[in-house]
């Protein structure tokens, strides 16, 4: 979990030296509302336009990070893009130093694994739970 909170921080930092004209995000229906793992140290927002991620920093100074993709959409050199199915929700961060993609799966009405896709990892997925 701390491995994927980092690199959800790091997203942060490509968003705010970056710059762009907007995308359009548009989430799946089953999605939408407010996520949160079991020490609501990650919290995932979806809205009909927008994806927002915060999380709390307590391994550091106990700060909240804030991402906003449609925010950082916007900037230059960044496209985020994205695929649905009727299960499946994927988030990608595209810019030129390289890409972070990121996987929801429902599981039930009130639950959702959400994971980094990476190849060269093995992580688990993270359960949420909707609040």
């Amino acid at each position: 979990m701390k491995k994927t909170s980092v690199c959800l921080v790091l997203l942060l930092v490509l968003f705010l030296t970056c710059g762009r004209s907007a995308q359009a995000l548009s989430p799946p229906a089953w999605i939408l509302g407010t996520w949160a793992d079991q020490f609501g140290a990650n919290t995932w927002v979806f809205t009909e336009d927008n994806v927002v991620y915060r999380v709390w920093a307590r391994y550091t100074d106990g700060s909240v990070t804030v991402i906003d993709f449609k925010q950082g959409s916007q900037m230059r050199g960044v496209t985020v893009l994205e695929e649905s199915t009727a299960l499946t929700y994927i988030l990608a961060v595209i810019e030129a130093g390289g890409e972070i993609r990121l996987k929801f799966v429902k599981t039930s009405d009130t639950t959702l694994d959400s994971s980094r896709i990476d190849t060269r990892t093995d992580e688990e997925p993270i359960p949420l739970m909707k609040q």
